[in-house]
């Protein structure tokens, strides 16, 4: 049972709050079944939820590391954080958003073990997911929002991956959560921030807030629906990150293949990145982007050669992805051409974000390596 402490009713409210906006985006404000089952869980896989006065120094808080949600010594979960308590009132919207990333990570970190868990489970698709899959010898687990490899003889830890996608992950579903369910009076969709560059949501801005639109276009890339609504669907109490569409064929596929994956399922991704890329191509785009994230983070900045050459690796997956797709039967062109030219508008804008400009030549070698020219 998870025992609870904090020092005001803000703080107390604070983690009421957190957890709920982010189930009800997650599961839906329709699915309580879901949301009840993924609390009991919560509650014997989660220890403590710590929320501190400002101005608290730990072991692993501080003014610049405001929450954590990380292993206690069973394996279970703390989560801690700095709430209002002595905060200034500019610190308001910062503490929410925090509380809200922290409690992200929890449900990223569980949700993973309750696909796999046959008495605990909280899908709707009547499937049971496997929570790893062993490659060459190497086990590759979903691990708290990322894939680790483990050596399946030795047990020993060779590898993680998926930082950088998960961290900025957790920043877009909590400006989601709070947008939706705890903002006064909302401005900004779901869609805008799918759509739209961070400084265009009117949420707080963090140290991973300029990896975002990097994150975005992903997302775009794959997509199985462009036509989607998605603040529509959220209205409507359904879940954008599990939720389906019927393809051309009359084939039932996710709504967007990485918002499942990050949430639910992140080996998922990579089986689709894998699939039209290489196998082993997911491993080594994490392992390039999760470098850049290192070594970016500090100086806030991204060098826009770095972003250009994401920029270029991302195109041929979706153009491989939609070629395959249209030869297939799995989407008409209407449904091809909506979904690249929702890519196009993010991927077009990141090119004034970041600096990374691409000449005609460079365009026509995209095309090219699609085939198109």
């Amino acid at each position: 049972m998870t025992k609870y402490y904090y020092s005001c009713e803000l703080d107390k409210n604070l983690i009421e709050k957190s957890f709920n906006n982010v189930a009800l985006l997650i599961f839906g404000k329709n699915n309580s079944r879901r949301i009840e089952a993924f609390e009991d869980y919560f509650e014997k896989r989660v220890s403590q939820v710590n929320v501190y006065p400002q101005g608290t120094v730990t072991e692993y808080l501080n003014n610049t590391t405001p929450g954590r949600c990380r292993p206690d010594k069973d394996g279970n979960i703390i989560i801690e954080m700095l709430g209002y308590k002595g905060a200034r009132n500019d610190q308001l919207s910062w503490i929410k958003h925090e509380g809200t990333h922290e409690f992200c990570h929890s449900f990223v970190d569980l949700l993973h073990e309750v696909l796999s868990n046959k008495s605990a489970r909280i899908t709707n698709d009547g499937f049971l997911y496997e929570n790893s899959i062993t490659k060459n010898g190497i086990l590759h687990k979903n691990c708290s929002g990322k894939i680790i490899e483990i050596d399946s003889k030795t047990g020993e830890l060779v590898g993680l991956y998926g930082k950088m996608f998960n961290e900025t992950m957790m920043d877009i579903i909590s400006s989601m959560a709070i947008n939706c369910f705890d903002s006064n009076g909302r401005v900004t969709s779901v869609d805008d921030i799918i759509r739209l560059n961070f400084n265009d949501w009117g949420n707080e801005t963090t140290g991973y807030s300029i990896f975002t639109s990097i994150t975005r276009l992903t997302i775009a890339a794959f997509s199985n629906n462009g036509f989607i609504n998605y603040q529509n669907a959220v209205d409507k109490g359904l879940s954008i990150f599990d939720g389906t569409t019927t393809m051309a064929n009359g084939d039932t596929y996710k709504i967007n293949d990485f918002l499942y994956g990050i949430v639910f399922d992140q080996l998922h991704i990579e089986e689709e990145f894998d699939k039209f890329m290489g196998s082993g191509s997911y491993k080594i785009f994490c392992g390039y982007l999760d470098s850049l994230f290192t070594i970016s983070l500090s100086e806030q900045k991204l060098p826009s050669s770095e972003v250009k050459r994401v920029m270029n690796i991302l195109p041929d997956f979706l153009n491989k992805k939609i070629n395959y797709y249209r030869q297939n039967g799995i989407l008409d062109l209407k449904g091809a051409d909506k979904i690249v030219g929702n890519f196009n508008q993010i991927w077009n804008s990141m090119q004034q974000e970041y600096g990374s400009y691409f000449t005609e030549q460079d365009i026509n070698e995209i095309a090219r390596r699609a085939g198109i020219i």
